[in-house]
């Protein structure tokens, strides 16, 4: 059990135990014991019942991609070392392309693309509507005022244009432009269940000036993927606080490692930013049985339930027998020590709850 569990339960009893002190001994001059007895434990239940359900709004806001976002945006003011596939590749030599035009203040109105496949023109489209943009096959004219030139050269793992255009009063110029890639599909998109039970999860980071930062931000985004997968078919009512929040991610961690879960991949990015190099991570597990790990997480929130109840009948007892001791010796010194013996009842029971809950523990 953890140790938040137990101090929690500790501070249930001590307020438990002081109001139904003060509640009996205030009530049974009017009511009598039988009554005064009844209603001090009714009052302790309530008491014990609040702050166990008040335990249930400890909550984790996780950030998810709602359908149709991009889960990993290509931040276009930056360059990377290197792009999950192809497409983002040309994708980013377009933008760079555009990039360079406007800032080396070219009066082109027009871009001609030599050896292009079709969407090299498509990315430049979308990029710039304002720029006419044609496929051609001619590179022999270069060129000129009006018209810049791009040549691009496909290989494998890259993606290279030479690009010429001629700035507002100056020469021409020519520039190579280059974006590697890498072919890591599941960067972009989640990857297929493998089986009938076993998942593959993927986790992304945002820019961390740590590499080591990205990764943990990435794993733990991996987690909370396993997390939202292993609740559903969980029971989510009150009693089952632990799955709406930190905690429940605390216990899912050694349930998952120890079903392992393990992170099978890692596609690391790089930026060169103006106040230096960014770095995110993306990383997917090894396949892993969710159906499994929900069952195990099932049986250890029914076995957290069937310990609150055990913590809640041993905390009614404790206090029935302290007072009851209270009792016996208040009326055999007829009064004469009450405050004495109150206080001594209340320091047995705390130390007897204590004792009771590091034997659960």
């Amino acid at each position: 059990m953890m140790i938040e569990s137990v101090w929690m339960t500790l501070l249930a009893c001590v307020i438990g135990a002081a109001v139904v002190m003060f509640v009996v001994a205030a009530l049974a001059r009017r009511t009598g014991w039988p009554a005064a007895i009844f209603i001090g434990f009714s009052v302790l239940v309530v008491v014990v019942l609040g702050l166990y359900f008040a335990s249930s709004d400890h909550r984790v806001e996780v950030e998810r991609v709602t359908a149709g976002e991009d889960p990993w945006p290509m931040h276009a003011q930056w360059s990377a070392d290197h792009y999950p596939s192809r497409a983002r590749a040309v994708e980013a030599l377009a933008v760079h392309v555009v990039r360079e035009l406007r800032d080396g203040v070219a009066s082109c109105e027009s871009l001609r693309v030599v050896g292009d496949g079709g969407d090299t023109v498509a990315a430049l489209r979308r990029r710039n509507a304002l720029l006419e943009i044609e496929a051609t096959e001619d590179s022999a004219a270069g060129a000129d005022a009006t018209s810049a030139l791009l040549v691009l050269r496909h290989s494998e793992g890259s993606v290279e244009g030479d690009l010429e255009y001629v700035p507002v009063g100056g020469d021409r110029v020519h520039t190579t432009l280059r974006k590697a890639y890498v072919d890591a599909p599941w960067v972009l998109e989640d990857p297929a269940t493998q089986g009938d039970r076993h998942e593959v999860l993927v986790g992304r980071s945002g820019p961390q000036r740590n590499r080591g930062e990205a990764k943990t931000a990435a794993e733990a985004s991996a987690l909370d993927r396993l997390a939202d997968r292993v609740r559903v078919g969980l029971a989510t009512n009150a009693r089952d606080w632990e799955a709406r929040g930190q905690r429940f991610d605390a216990m899912l961690h050694p349930i998952a490692v120890a079903n392992d879960w393990r992170v099978d991949n890692v596609f690391v990015q790089t930026f060169d930013t103006d106040h230096g190099q960014l770095r995110r991570v993306a990383v997917h597990s090894a396949p892993i049985d969710v159906a499994k790990i929900r069952d195990d997480v099932a049986r250890h929130l029914q076995a957290r339930r069937q310990t609150w109840a055990f913590q809640g009948v041993a905390l009614l007892v404790l206090a029935g027998l302290t007072y009851l001791g209270y009792w016996v010796l208040d009326s055999s010194t007829r009064g004469h020590f009450t405050w004495r013996l109150r206080a001594g009842s209340l320091v047995t029971f705390v130390a007897a709850v204590v004792i009771v809950m590091l034997f659960v523990a």
